[in-house]
Formats: C-alpha cells, structure tokens, sequence
C-alpha cells in the first residue's frame, strides 16, 4: 500500500486504542496484513542493477510527496481530537515496516551493510508482500480505496 493508506489506518487505530504496546503491534501488524491484499503501490522499473538517476527522482519525489500528503491529513485529521497522540504515534507505527525496509536497502546499497535483523525483517516483509503478478491494478485500487474509506469512517465517527 501506499504511504498515506498505512498513515489513515494507523491513524484510525490511534483514535480507538490508547495503551501503546497493543498501538504498536497492532499498527505494525495491520500493514503487513493489508500488504498481503492486493493494493496500489509504487515501483522502480528499470534495467540492470542501478537504475538511472531520472527514474530514481522520480521514484523519490512520489514518496515524498505521499509521505507529505498523509502526515498533512493525519495532522488535520488528528487536530482536534482527545486522541491525537495516539492517532500520530499510531501512524507513524503503521510506516515501520516500510521505513525498516528503506534502511535495509540504503544501508546495503549506500555502505554495503548487510545488518542480520534489518535482512529478516526485509525479508518477512517481502513474504507477506502479494505477488506483484498477482496484484491487479484494478482489484489493488478498490481494495486499497475501500481500507482508506473504513478507516475514515472510524475515525470521523
């Protein structure tokens, strides 16, 4: 899924659960669950091992840009919320799997680390991940849309 898919999920956990172990497990729990369903994403095509450096912007400006866009909506979705420290601590929970995996790929590629725990987690994670010839388009983006539109519900009720 998408960046800003993980961030309203774990923000919709945030608003429901306040003791921070059941958040954390939870939230990192839930996006490797909705990993496994077909989902919309991003992907890096490119020949070879080292992929130009316009296609490696470009592949970066939309994870900034839907890294921006969900810490926005989650911030103004959290705004005026009682539960707005859980909702924020939850959404950044709910990119952990992501994040740890963008380590593992940096520190590897970058300084040539290969760190043992960072590989299992990387490596679970791709596991989990659906198949991307079984990720349809079609059936990823309406399932992905369905997630995003539940957990709104749960958080604007």
């Amino acid at each position: 899924m998408i960046l800003v898919s993980h961030m309203i999920v774990g923000a919709a956990i945030g608003s429901r659960i306040h003791n921070l172990w059941l958040l954390f497990f939870i939230s990192i729990a839930l996006h490797y669950a909705f990993d496994a369903l077909p989902h919309w994403e991003y992907h890096l095509r490119f020949q070879g091992s080292n992929p130009p450096k316009k296609k490696l912007i470009a592949f970066a400006a939309k994870i900034i840009i839907d890294l921006l866009t969900g810490v926005i909506l989650v911030f103004f979705l959290a705004k005026n919320s009682p539960d707005r420290s859980f909702m924020l601590l939850a959404a950044l929970f709910s990119l952990l799997p992501d994040g740890l995996t963008f380590l593992y790929i940096a520190l590897k590629k970058v300084f040539g680390y290969d760190d043992k725990i960072l590989k299992k987690l990387f490596h679970f994670h791709h596991t989990v991940h659906i198949s991307k010839n079984k990720n349809s388009p079609v059936w990823g983006t309406a399932i992905e849309l369905l997630i995003i539109i539940f957990s709104l519900f749960v958080l604007l009720r």
